[in-house]
């Protein structure tokens, strides 16, 4: 009754005698749906409950865990990723102790950022510092991602900083082959 309504007042012709658009009514339908549904309501808590986990250092598995629980969410929308709490929380988790957990938010954050250039920038330094991580495939994945990154977004922000450090990662006489085989591939 109340969708019925709110679609009725706003197809009445106002001003400019023009009724409301398709778009229009879906834009009011989810916006009700949005403000009233529960589910929709308590969204905010349950991501800021899955962060909580995140951040949880004695317990690597759930680490990994809730990784995977915002890779799922934020295939509905990855605008999610640039939320600040979810950007930094996924950025520490870049740098964990644990390399299931690296794997896990490399994996998260390599399957956006090469999508939209603001996810790039906005993850921009911790990539970085993957390719000095200690796991050799950690590394090659950050290598994969940037390339990824550089060829599809030419105007990449990040693009000096980013050869600079790959040059030196093939420039160095103890990198693995396979890194360096990675960025000299055409």
């Amino acid at each position: 009754k109340i969708v019925a309504a709110l679609l009725e007042y706003w197809d009445a012709p106002g001003p400019a005698a023009e009724p409301l658009t398709e778009e229009g009514s879906i834009r009011i339908i989810l916006a009700l749906m949005a403000n009233t549904s529960p589910f929709f309501v308590s969204f905010r808590k349950q991501i800021g409950f899955i962060l909580k986990i995140l951040s949880d250092e004695s317990s690597p598995a759930l680490r990994r865990s809730s990784l995977k629980v915002i890779e799922k969410t934020v295939e509905g929308d990855p605008q999610l990723m640039l939320l600040p709490v979810v950007n930094k929380a996924v950025s520490r988790r870049l740098a964990d102790d644990q390399i299931s957990v690296r794997d896990a938010a490399v994996s998260l954050v390599g399957s956006y950022a090469v999508q939209s250039p603001a996810l790039a920038n906005a993850f921009h330094a911790p990539l970085l510092a993957c390719l000095a991580d200690p796991g050799v495939s950690f590394r090659k994945r950050a290598v994969k991602i940037f390339r990824q990154i550089l060829v599809t977004n030419p105007r990449y922000r990040g693009r000096s900083a980013v050869c600079n450090i790959l040059l030196q990662r093939c420039a160095d006489a103890k990198e693995e082959d396979a890194v360096q085989d990675l960025v000299e591939e055409p």
